[in-house]
């Protein structure tokens, strides 16, 4: 932990090179504790990240794809587990690879479902109704959306930041689909 604190201050300096050397060590260390499955996965996850911003796409995907792929990833809890797929579908759409990204997100929503956390699950309906709505695919956006701003409402109250940025997306996503009534009536809420 204090190693992957370390790196990701140094990371978040902008000193690459120097946090490298603290993950590895960090991952190396976890791999002798597989009970430690948060820690070595939150560890894969930020090498990933700074291969990925350090310009090794190759390796970062390995690292991102490694994730999924390890003993770790069954052990850990869904939110960890949901961060290894919220990453590695982030990193095949920021490399053109939409199709990729799908499944994971699927999964990421089936994940968080069979979690029983509300929170977990309003967030993978909206990385989901996102990711649709960006691939030009609404008419599955908008019901994942609708199921997000319900779930936000339960959780928040009706004036509260998250359920307007829901209302926000929904009125955005008409408006893509040239229903001005109902971009106007999700902008109002």
């Amino acid at each position: 932990s204090t190693l992957n604190n370390l790196a990701a201050a140094l990371s978040g300096d902008g000193r690459l090179k120097e946090a490298r050397p603290y993950l590895e060590q960090s991952l190396e260390l976890l791999r002798q504790f597989p009970s430690e499955s948060e820690l070595a996965l939150r560890a894969v996850i930020n090498l990933g990240r700074l291969e990925e911003e350090a310009g090794n796409r190759k390796q970062a995907r390995r690292l991102f794809e490694s994730a999924l792929d390890s003993e770790w990833f069954s052990g850990a809890p869904a939110a960890i587990r949901l961060d290894v797929l919220y990453e590695l579908a982030g990193f095949y759409q920021s490399t053109g690879k939409s199709k990729l990204a799908a499944p994971l997100l699927e999964e990421a929503e089936s994940l968080a479902a069979a979690s029983g956390d509300t929170l977990l699950l309003a967030v993978a309906l909206n990385r989901l109704a996102v990711f649709y709505h960006s691939v030009n695919n609404p008419w599955d956006a908008e019901p994942l959306f609708r199921k997000e701003l319900e779930l936000r409402k339960q959780l928040c109250g009706l004036d509260h930041a998250e359920v307007a940025a829901c209302c926000n997306n929904l009125a955005t996503l008409h408006a893509s689909l040239t229903d001005w009534e109902g971009a106007a009536r999700n902008y109002r809420r």
